[in-house]
This record gives C-alpha cells, sequence and structure tokens, in this order.
C-alpha cells in the first residue's frame, strides 16, 4: 500500500493544496498498477517526492524492501532539492517562442497527457485503475463522453494531434480536466431506445445539475417474497464492495472449514469478474470495469440487468448466497448489462 509522510510546513496556497491531491490519486493509481504486477509474480518499489512529501508505493516486499532503507529516501530527497535549487524558483525554463522543441521532450508530453486521459476515463467509469481510453469511439460519438476543463478553442483528440504548447498548457491545468460520462457508446446493434442517461462516476467533476443521478440498476424481483434476508440488504451501506465477507456456516473441522472458505471466495471473485465483464460491455469497452456496487444497489432505475436467475436478486457477491453464486455462473451467457 501507498505510505505518505506528511510534510509539516504549511500549504503555500490553493494550487499547491490541488496539486497535492492530483499527485496522491495518479500514486493511488500507481498501486494498483503494482498489485496487478504482484499477481504475477513481479516485485516493484518505486519512491516518488512532492515538494516535502515522500511517497513509497510498490508490492508488499518492495514497499518494506524501500521502508527499510531510510538513507535511500534521504538520498533521493537531497538530489531532488539539489535538481531544483539549479533552476531559478524551481522551475524548468519554457522555450521561447518559436524555438523547437526537442522530439524526445514532444514525445515525453504526449505520453504524459496520454497517460492522465486514461486515469480521467478510469476515474468516470468510477475505478483509480488506469482505462486505456478509446479514441476512435469517443471522436465518433462524442455526446457519449464529453471532455471538461480543456482551453477555450482546443478540441478532444488523440495527443499525438496536439502542439506541444497545448501538451504543456493540459498537463499545467490537469486538475481541472474530467470526463463525463453520459452513455454507452452508439453502435448499430446497441441503439437507444429513449432520452440518454447519465453516469455518475466516483470522484468525477459532476456539474452543478443533477438530472442524472449516479449508476442505478433495476432489480428483478423475488419469486419467493417469504425470504426476509435479502430486505436486510439495503440497510447495509458501509461495505457493500467488501467481497472477502464470509456470511456462510462453516464445519467446525477446521481443515474443511478452510476448503471451504477457500470455495466460497473463488465462487465470489468468478462472479465479479462475470459482472465486471458484463458491465464493461454495457458502457461500450471490450476490457472488465470495476461495478460500483453501492451506487446500482442503493440508486434503481439506470441499468438493466437482464438475465439474472428467477428469484436472485442482483447485488454485490460478498452478499450472494452460495446457491445463488452457482446459477449466476450457470446463467453466465444470458445475463445482460444495459445502460438506459
Amino acid at each position: 500500500m501507498a505510505q505518505v509522510a506528511v510534510s509539516t510546513l504549511p500549504v503555500k496556497n490553493e494550487e499547491s493544496s490541488e496539486s497535492r491531491m492530483v499527485v496522491t490519486f495518479l500514486m493511488s493509481a500507481l498501486e494498483s498498477m503494482c498489485k496487478e504486477l504482484a499477481k504475477s509474480k513481479a516485485e516493484v518499489a518505486c519512491i516518488a517526492m512532492y515538494e516535502t512529501d515522500m511517497f513509497v508505493v510498490g508490492t508488499e516486499k518492495g514497499c518494506a524492501f524501500v521502508n527499510s532503507r531510510m538513507d535511500l529516501q534521504k538520498d533521493f530527497a537531497k538530489y531532488c532539492r539539489c535538481l531544483a535549487e539549479e533552476l531559478p524558483e524551481g522551475k524548468p525554463p519554457c522555450p521561447a517562442n518559436g524555438m523547437q522543441i526537442p522530439a524526445e521532450e514532444t514525445e515525453t508530453l504526449r505520453k504524459a497527457v496520454g497517460d492522465y486521459f486514461c486515469l480521467c476515463y478510469g476515474k468516470a467509469l468510477g475505478t483509480a485503475a488506469v482505462v486505456p481510453v478509446p479514441y476512435e469511439k469517443m471522436l465518433r460519438d462524442q455526446a457519449a463522453v464529453v471532455v471538461q476543463g480543456l482551453p477555450e478553442g482546443v478540441a478532444f483528440q488523440h495527443p499525438e494531434n496536439y502542439d506541444p504548447a497545448t501538451l504543456k498548457w493540459i498537463l499545467e491545468n490537469k486538475a481541472g480536466i474530467s470526463f463525463i460520462i453520459n452513455r454507452p457508446f452508439l453502435g448499430p446493434a446497441s441503439p437507444l431506445g429513449g432520452p440518454a442517461r447519465g453516469m455518475d462516476a466516483e470522484g468525477s467533476l459532476t456539474p452543478p445539475s443533477e438530472s442524472c443521478g449516479p449508476i442505478n440498476v433495476k432489480t428483478e424481483p423475488m419469486e419467493d417474497s417469504g425470504n426476509s434476508s435479502s430486505s436486510n440488504i439495503t440497510d447495509s451501506a458501509a461495505g457493500v464492495e467488501d467481497l472477502n465477507i464470509v456470511q456462510v456456516t462453516v464445519p467446525d473441522n477446521e481443515k474443511e472449514r478452510l476448503s471451504s472458505i477457500e470455495k466460497i471466495k473463488q465462487l465470489r471473485e468468478q462472479v465479479n469478474d462475470l459482472f465486471s465483464r458484463k458491465f464493461g460491455e454495457a458502457i461500450g469497452v471490450d476490457f472488465p470495469v470495476k461495478v460500483p456496487y453501492r451506487k446500482i444497489t442503493f440508486n434503481p432505475g439506470c441499468v438493466v440487468i437482464d438475465g439474472m436467475p428467477p428469484g436472485v436478486v442482483f447485488k454485490a457477491p460478498g452478499y450472494l448466497e452460495i446457491s445463488s453464486m452457482k446459477r449466476i455462473l450457470d446463467a453466465a451467457e444470458f445475463i445482460k448489462f444495459t445502460v438506459i
């Protein structure tokens, strides 16, 4: 997990505070990437410094190594301060008007802008992970995803098509840029049957008007109305997305108990992967997207889920019974998420 050494110095101004928030967000995204690398048996250790704050991000072994080497962190901080003192006011010199910017610097700017656009798109989808931006779809169907915060007169496009000055402006003012998802991308096989509704992504900058609520779902009614256990789900706001909660009775035998827990955990992961894949298809992408279970549970109306087994209500896998999860997996090919 990312570890931050918080500075005791006061924040200089509001702009510095906003920049610190952006840095923290980006480090959180980097932490998510390290977790994915750890699943592939890779070990990563990263040190970052912003003003007087030190960030340590990486896998469990990577963070343990860096935290045990305080001398390494101090040397890195000293090196960064020395570089900043070599330039006036700690800022890099700006190229004069008409000066040709090296191709390597331009490519670096483009990559930085592209990476930030990926973070913004992931944020609009409700995840802190880096999600590739579907530039072609966004440019073809510009009403589906709106990009806010770009300079006046500059249209959203692939970073390859921006000049260096625009790339620099975007990076300097990236805190004000956000992606807003209004509806899935239009396609020949997915016409919209009514007015488009917006999806309120977690953490995105939404307009003052709240006519478009958070992502919602229309759940199917239970066939057995006498089952009172499901009626308590809506009273549990905290921890809806915690997929590691075990809510079953297991045998007293320790070996059998551990085996049962492992099987239940595997079932939850399979159901969660299925829902993530179906949700990604609903918003027009071909990769799994984290499902905002909390918003879907408490805001019915914007998303319809078809194909759920009779008597099984959609909810986070951590709150599904074992039999319900097995039935969901058996009906996987019939389940479909639709954003209205």
